[in-house]
């Protein structure tokens, strides 16, 4: 008993490692995509860096996460299913509150006009 559980902690302790390192990896090699893209943090005001900070550390560590826990083989079968069925309906959302925005900043900009 004493010996499944070991093996218990140190495949846990091995997939929180695998995770933290890949999170690591991802948020390296997404800071040059990150400043391509624009996805910084600009300084001023309140802001304590002096220099533009890519953003995009909760990617990161949602890569790292989502890796390890695909990779522990605990996410299989009906669970992996619902995940893929949340991020499909997620997409779809957030698309629709995306369009649905656009128009609303649209309409509104159009039928107001702006002062200088």
């Amino acid at each position: 008993m004493h010996e499944d559980l070991f093996l218990a902690t140190n495949r846990l302790i091995f997939f929180m490692l695998l995770a933290f390192g890949l999170s690591a990896i991802a948020a390296r090699g997404l800071a040059g995509i990150a400043t391509h893209v624009g996805l910084m943090d600009m300084p001023g005001g309140r802001k304590q860096h002096d220099a533009p900070v890519p953003v995009i550390g909760g990617i990161a560590m949602f890569f790292g996460f989502a890796a390890a826990a695909l990779g522990s083989g605990l996410v299989v079968g009906p669970t992996l299913a619902l995940i893929a069925a949340l991020a499909s309906w997620w997409s779809a959302a957030s698309r629709t509150t995306c369009t649905t925005s656009r128009r609303a900043a649209n309409s509104s900009s159009s039928s107001s006009p702006r002062y200088s």
